[in-house]
């Protein structure tokens, strides 16, 4: 359920097709997301799912995938 929503942020804030977006797709390689993106990106999760994500791992994000642990570390079910 997570991972839904997170498709949907990021097809939201960089106006692709959500079926581009796996676990593994590359932020920077696969997506061109540039650190106004990820910010962005970062902000619609902490609106959504109620989490504080900090500055220190936003710059350590590589995949979606780190995205998603992110969310998930926080222990909030959504």
């Amino acid at each position: 359920m997570e991972f839904e929503k997170l498709r949907e942020i990021i097809e939201d804030v960089l106006h692709i097709d959500k079926n581009r977006i796996t676990e593994g797709t590359d932020l920077i390689d696969d997506l061109c997301v540039d650190s106004l993106d990820l910010f962005e990106i970062t902000v619609e999760i902490g609106k959504i799912f109620e989490v504080e994500i900090s500055m220190e791992d936003v710059d350590r994000f590589e995949t979606v995938g780190d995205l998603l642990d992110a969310i998930r570390s926080s222990g909030r079910e959504v």
